[in-house]
């Protein structure tokens, strides 16, 4: 409404000028316009200052009351609930799933013990490439075996084609249907593309999977997901793939390569489904794939009712890979901040709907291995014991899960305008706490004009300029502290309290930027 009134004023004040200064009109019509603009110009204003203007502060108190009364309702509720909020941990997630299938453990912090287990006795190796962070883990044992969940950022350089566009026009001059000659008037848009390359952001989950059954075998299979096939159509593939089966098998026997020896299982419709005919031991194969875990698998991948034919299986000797499209994506994190609310009812619903979920996904990750029988067997003790000569309470892969949580202003590059991928590099201890750099590396960009030649209609050449962006490698570095408080989130907010340090807790480890870590660990130790 003022914004009508201002546009009235405004009215009204050229109405009165058109009727004072504009020539040509008749005397009548001149003072009507006066008279009208005089009206529109006056009142407008009035209206604005001595009604709306108190309209206004009277509404703008009601909505700062009712703000308030909101403010206050949602603190009582929060009050009301903070108890029961206060029942829940961080690991209350794994807690559920342990209780569920009692072969599960979970580790609170993945350490050094877990760290070498899979190292040392599977070959496990911490992605260290600089193109790759860790974001989050969890790890533990199923069975007497360990596991490791790993979650991961990965930058790879792409290709981007940026497009740019002109029009042009010209005449001609041509002779109509009646013979006289004409001008026509022609335009064309003319199109030039340049690509170049970009950095390109993705995260993935995998699960890492220790076990000594056929300790020779290699193979790698990909979803294909034949659980969402039609009975006529799966049939088909069988039939289809036996035909390869029977290629290749010939050929792995005509060949004079020693390292393939292809022989296809008797049951071919899982030798179909499954897809692992680049294995390299047709012994252990059929060791580990023994007609109930054909069975099972085979159940498994044509499950349509869960996730079916969704993952990636990659057995690297001792070390089995999980990878599936349920958890390309998930978080691990399974903070309370999941299922945080002011309203109890919506707490039960978020609580149960998330943890299902959770648990719906690390089953059917672990199913293909649960579905062969070799896995469920107790693992082989080492008479070979492992000292740890690690100069760190904790592995660097915990300190990239910490960095990434930290999200402090200084971990990213000044200028930086991509997502960021964190390094870390173990620096020192002193006592419990360890100091790490954290190396962030991502991209500025530079405004770039590429100018191509492209002949249009009108038979000439013509400039066209595309807009292109130039990635310009940036990085930045600095320190964090590192100490074990033994605490969820929570739990350490809570008893903190208005004194809490700045930093993070997660994993029962508190991070915080080094030069602060002094100031943290003495807040730390009044509180634990």
């Amino acid at each position: 409404l003022r914004v009508l009134l201002i546009i009235a004023a405004i009215l009204g004040i050229v109405l009165l000028f058109v009727g004072l200064l504009a020539e040509g009109l008749e005397g009548w019509l001149s003072l009507s316009l006066a008279l009208l603009g005089v009206a529109l110009a006056v009142t407008s204003p009035l209206i604005i200052f001595l009604k709306l203007n108190k309209l206004i502060k009277h509404f703008d108190k009601r909505l700062d009351e009712e703000r308030e009364r909101a403010r206050a309702l949602y603190s009582e509720a929060l009050a009301t609930v903070k108890p029961l909020l206060l029942l829940f941990t961080d690991y209350d997630t794994q807690r559920l799933i342990e209780k569920t299938l009692p072969d599960f453990s979970f580790d609170d912090t993945f350490n050094f013990e877990r760290l070498d287990d899979l190292s040392e006795s599977f070959g496990y190796s911490p992605p260290t490439s600089p193109d790759i962070s860790v974001i989050d883990t969890l790890s533990g044992t199923l069975g007497t075996s360990p596991f490791l969940y790993e979650s991961t950022k990965k930058m790879e350089m792409g290709l981007e084609t940026y497009h740019g566009y002109r029009t042009i026009s010209w005449t001609t001059v041509e002779r109509d249907s009646n013979g006289k000659m004409r001008t026509v008037h022609h335009t064309d848009t003319l199109h030039a593309s340049v690509t170049k390359p970009k950095p390109y952001y993705s995260t993935d989950t995998r699960l890492v999977f220790g076990h000594n059954a056929a300790p020779d075998l290699m193979f790698s299979r990909t979803p294909e997901h034949s659980d969402d096939l039609s009975d006529r159509a799966l049939k088909k593939k069988i039939n289809k793939g036996e035909d390869k089966l029977e290629d290749l098998e010939r050929k792995a026997l005509t060949d004079d390569d020693p390292t393939t020896n292809f022989t296809k299982l008797a049951n071919s419709e899982f030798e179909v489904l499954l897809g692992a005919t680049n294995r390299t031991n047709e012994q252990q194969f059929r060791l580990l794939y023994t007609p109930l875990a054909q069975t099972e698998t085979r159940r498994l991948l044509l499950d349509k009712e869960n996730f079916g034919d969704d993952f990636i299986f990659e057995k690297r000797g001792r070390l089995n890979i999980i990878s599936s499209e349920h958890t390309a994506s998930m978080s691990l994190d399974s903070r309370t901040d999941n299922y945080f609310s002011h309203d109890e009812k919506e707490i039960r619903q978020k609580f149960i709907a998330y943890n299902n979920s959770y648990f719906k996904a690390v089953y059917f990750d672990i199913a293909p291995l649960l579905a062969i029988p070799a896995y469920h067997e107790p693992r082989t003790p080492s008479l070979e014991k492992y000292v740890s000569m690690h100069t760190q309470n904790y592995p660097t892969t915990e300190y990239e899960v910490l960095a990434n949580k930290l999200r402090e202003p200084s971990l990213i590059p000044h200028g930086c305008e991509t997502e960021v991928i964190m390094k870390a590099r173990a620096v020192n201890r002193y006592g419990d706490v360890d100091n790490a750099e954290i190396i962030s590396r991502g991209f500025k960009t530079i405004p770039r004009t590429h100018v191509e030649t492209v002949f249009g209609r009108d038979g000439r050449f013509h400039s066209v300029p595309v807009q292109w962006l130039e990635y310009i490698p940036i990085e930045t570095s600095c320190f964090i502290s590192i100490k074990r408080v033994g605490l969820s989130a929570d739990e350490f907010s809570e008893r903190a309290g208005q004194n809490r340090p700045s930093g993070v807790v997660y994993h029962g480890l508190y991070a915080t930027l080094a030069e602060d870590m002094k100031e943290g660990s003495e807040a730390i130790k009044a509180l634990i």
